[in-house]
């Protein structure tokens, strides 16, 4: 359609809250990018109001995932590796499967920084990532200025991403 002539917009739904993010820069004139909840100064918060009143819902996948984003996310935190295996072991080991074919064409892809997800499944391994994300948000809860609103209040994943587990941001999300 772009070599067309035809004018292209894509909306992406990066939030106001989320500053770090930016989203596909187009280089062709005739791709616009809007980002309405940026626009709009839609956070967090707004866009699951958003959600619920509107009676979408918020997808349940945001109990276990920092990020909508993609099932074999190269940037998830290893946490969200041990929550697909729980939850969805057959996408796991349909991962497990591409990062075996190409470990076998000796490439160095590994879906995860530092350990294949053969290895992060090990049962010991699994015990040591949950603990260390329970560490994570005890240190977080800890450091977290006293706000007597937020009292009670559980973190979710995404206040605990850690860009060195994730190796840094994909084009589409920017986690």
């Amino acid at each position: 359609m772009l070599d067309d002539g035809h004018t292209v917009y894509s909306y992406v739904a990066i939030r106001a809250d989320e500053e770090h993010r930016q989203g596909y820069s187009s280089h062709n004139d005739n791709l616009k990018i809007k980002m309405p909840f940026r626009d709009d100064n839609y956070n967090k918060a707004a866009v699951f109001d958003l959600l619920e009143s509107s009676g979408v819902g918020i997808p349940k996948y945001y109990e276990w995932r920092s990020r909508s984003g993609c099932t074999f996310c190269f940037f998830q935190q290893k946490i969200e590796w041990v929550n697909l295996k729980e939850r969805h072991p057959e996408a796991f080991e349909e991962a497990k499967r591409y990062e075996k074919n190409a470990i076998e064409h000796d490439s160095p892809f590994l879906w995860s920084q530092g350990e294949s997800l053969e290895e992060l499944e090990q049962p010991l391994r699994i015990i040591q990532i949950k603990s260390d994300f329970e560490a994570r948000k005890v240190r977080e809860m800890k450091n977290r200025p006293v706000n007597p609103l937020h009292q009670g209040l559980e973190l979710d994943i995404d206040e605990l991403y850690l860009a060195d587990e994730g190796n840094g941001a994909c084009d589409i999300c920017h986690k």
